[in-house]
C-alpha cells in the first residue's frame, strides 16, 4: 500500500514541478484515478477496513489513510502513543513564561496526511452525525464567543476519531454508539 502511496506522492510532485502540456494532463489523472482504485483495494481487502470504516466521518480514503499510519495496532500499548502518532499530544511552549501562562496546543509533530484525514473525519461526523453532533454541542457550551474553539473542539473531535479507531481496529469490532462516553 505505501508503494502506491509513494508513487501517487511522487507523480503530484512531478506534475506541480515542471509545466505540464495541456494534452498529458488527462494522462496524469487516470494515472492518479488508477492509484486510487490501487489503493482501494488493498485497503479493502484488509480485514481491519470493515471495523475502521464503520465510523461516523470515515470513508475510504480516510480509512486507507489511517490503516496505512497505524499498520498493526497492537505495536502501541495506550492511546497517548497513538495520538502522538497523529501529532495529536498536547505541549506548551512556556518560553520564559511562568508554567500557569502557558497556553497547551497540539505539537503536530506526527503524521501530518493522517492528522489531517481525521480533521476531515471529525468535521463530517460533526455535521452529519447526531451523536457526533451532540458531542461537539457539548464542548462548545458557554464557549461560542472564543476565537477559533470550533476548529479547536473539531480538532478534540478528530483526536476521539483516532482512538475510537485505533481501538476498533485492535478489538475487531465495528463502530457502535451506544458503547460510547462521549462527556
Amino acid at each position: 500500500m505505501f508503494s502506491h502511496c509513494t508513487a501517487k506522492y511522487n507523480l503530484l510532485r512531478y506534475c506541480t514541478a515542471s509545466p505540464i502540456p495541456f494534452s498529458q494532463l488527462y494522462q496524469i489523472r487516470s494515472d492518479i484515478a488508477d492509484l486510487d482504485r490501487q489503493i482501494f483495494k488493498i485497503a479493502s481487502s484488509l480485514p481491519e477496513y470493515q471495523y475502521v470504516i464503520s465510523i461516523p466521518g470515515f470513508g475510504p480514503f480516510i480509512t486507507a489513510k489511517f490503516l496505512a499510519a497505524i499498520n498493526d495496532p497492537k505495536r502501541f500499548s495506550n492511546e497517548a502513543q497513538v495520538i502522538k502518532l497523529a501529532g495529536f499530544d498536547l505541549y506548551a511552549s512556556r518560553s520564559g513564561k511562568p508554567a500557569g501562562k502557558a497556553v497547551p496546543m497540539i505539537s503536530k509533530k506526527g503524521n501530518a496526511e493522517l492528522r489531517f484525514a481525521l480533521v476531515q473525519a471529525a468535521i463530517v461526523a460533526t455535521t452529519r452525525n447526531t451523536l457526533f453532533i451532540r458531542y461537539l454541542n457539548q464542548k462548545l457550551q458557554g464557549r461560542e464567543q472564543e476565537k477559533g474553539i470550533l476548529k479547536k473542539m473539531r480538532t478534540k473531535v478528530a483526536s476521539k476519531l483516532l482512538v475510537i479507531a485505533w481501538t476498533l481496529m485492535k478489538q475487531h469490532e465495528y463502530f457502535n454508539g451506544e458503547h460510547l462516553k462521549l462527556t
